[in-house]
Order: C-alpha cells, then structure tokens, then sequence
C-alpha cells in the first residue's frame, strides 16, 4: 500500500511538527482570553527534578526548539495550559462560553499530547493500539476550537481588512450619533454591539480560510496500522540521523559563513583526527600497562 511506504517519525512529525503548531495554537488561544501572562508565568515557575530537562526560554520566545526540549514540552504543556486557564487569581472570571472553550481546548490538548506519549511505547498490545486511535478520534473531535489559531496569512489579512472596515463603520456611527444628540447609554449599547459585531465578524474570516488539512496531521492516521506488522515506532524515527549532523552544525559556527564549506570540511577532519588520535592514546596506554605488569611478574626476585 502506498500509505505503508512513508514510516512514522515521531522527531518530524510529532515533536517538530504537530506540537509546534500546538503551541501556536495556545499561544493565540491564551493571548485571545487574557491568560497569555498566566501561562508564562507558570511557565517559568517548573522547577528541575531528576530526569527532566526544564526550560530557560519563556514560551513567547520559543522559535526553534530541539527534540529534547520538544519531549520535554509534550510532558509539561497539559498541566501548564490547564493551570493558566484554571487559576483564578489576576486573572479575569470566565464567562460560559469563555468556559465551554475552556474545556474544550484542555481536551484537546490532553489527547493530542497522550497520543505521542503513547506511541513512543517501545510494545504495544491491542489495549494500547486502541487507546492511540481513541485519543486521535476524540483530537480531531475538538480540534475546532482552536480552527481560528491556524489561520495562515492571506486569512489573517482578510481579517484585518475586516477588522478596519467596521472600525471605520464605527467611527462614521459616533460622530452620527453625537450629531443626533443620544444620550450617554444609547452611545454605550450601540458600541457594545458594534464591538460584538466586530468579533463574530473577524472571527468568521479567520475560520472561513482556516483548516487542519496539513500532512503531519494526516500522518497520524495510519500509525497504529504500523505498530503490528513492523513492531514499535521509535525505531524509524530519525533522531540517531539527526545527532550524526551536530558536528558539521557546530563547524559551520566556527566557521565565518562566507566561504563555508572547505572550513566545515576542515574543521570537522581536525575533529574527527583528534578522535582517533584520543582513541589510539588509551589503547597504547592499556597496551603499556599489561606489559610493565608483565614485566613486574618476570623481574620479580624470588
């Protein structure tokens, strides 16, 4: 079958792919409701216990993430998300549908992160398998309530442009209003629903151009179909390939990045040599070793 061609990549798919685009979903989600502070600030107060990496950079500041830091993300993103959101301290009380969203998004979070945390089993029975579909079908259950967060860019213009056009509606409405002389509370209800308007309004655009139709959310679908003819997942997933590029990483660092290729070339030779050279030192040094203790043994008066 030509879906069973494409292995599962957990680093690509999973950690670099869908759980970024999570985290700009809750980013937008949060800075929407007011609770973007709340989550940075809960963010920065996870304290490091053994076996965990913790991190430096506020979330606002996450632009290009390793798969360790990634891993660590997938463990930590639930209780953070659903922490800001349910704090109650300087932070505004949610309205019903503020808390229906609430909800909403917390369950979606919570399958979307359950669904890697179980697929790097390294075995899986029947039970596990239909806990990894389960999690995916209640995903693309709720996954609606962050549509607008995925907005790319011709949708947000659009809704920028929506976004002025009825500021400039409201403008015009003002100084109609004040010709006519309205009292203070007629100004005060008609502005409140011209605010309301321009919510539904720009949201609309936003969701009207949005979708979820991208590869790495399909990828999903066909990974519990993987696990029983070819075994656990993390064994096709490319991070051993990617560990093999730091080193020419790190020399195109040192390089001047101009004419950069013979330098990462050089650089790394010199790496690779001092290794040997390193390997070749501890052999003749255990080399060295059983000699003089055989030499103790012969020389040894009797």
């Amino acid at each position: 079958m030509p879906r069973e061609l494409v292995r599962s990549d957990i680093l690509h798919t999973i950690l670099l792919g869908n759980l970024q685009h999570l985290l700009d979903w809750i980013k937008g989600f949060l800075d929407r409701h007011d609770r973007l502070s709340t989550f940075d600030s809960i963010w920065s107060s996870i304290v490091p216990y053994p076996g965990s990496y913790v991190p430096r950079k506020s979330s606002r500041l996450l632009s290009q993430v390793s798969g360790k830091e990634m891993r660590v993300i997938l463990m930590i993103i639930l209780g953070v998300f659903t922490a800001s959101l349910c704090q109650k301290t300087n932070t505004p009380y949610p309205t019903a549908g503020q808390d229906q969203d609430f909800r909403k998004a917390i369950t979606c979070v919570w399958y979307l992160t359950d669904f890697p945390l179980l697929s790097q089993y390294r075995s899986h029975t029947d039970s596990t398998i239909g806990y990894m579909q389960e999690y995916l079908r209640q995903f693309h259950k709720t996954k609606d309530v962050f549509l607008r967060y995925g907005a790319g860019k011709v949708a947000k213009a659009k809704a920028d442009m929506v976004s002025k056009e009825l500021t400039a509606q409201t403008t015009a409405r003002r100084l109609e209003d004040k010709a006519n002389g309205r009292t203070a509370a007629q100004k005060a209800r008609a502005l409140a629903e011209d605010r309301e308007e321009c919510a539904y309004l720009v949201n609309q655009a936003l969701i009207e151009d949005s979708h979820f139709n991208f590869l790495k959310i399909h990828l999903l679908m066909h990974w519990s179909d993987q696990i029983t003819p070819y075994g656990s997942l993390p064994q096709f997933s490319t991070e051993i390939c990617e560990v093999s590029h730091k080193p020419l990483k790190e020399a195109y660092r040192r390089s001047n990045h101009i004419d950069s290729i013979p330098q990462i070339i050089q650089g790394y030779g010199r790496v690779h040599s001092i290794a040997v050279k390193e390997l070749e030192i501890e052999v003749w040094a255990v080399e060295n070793l059983d000699i003089k203790e055989r030499m103790k043994g012969v020389l040894r008066p009797k």
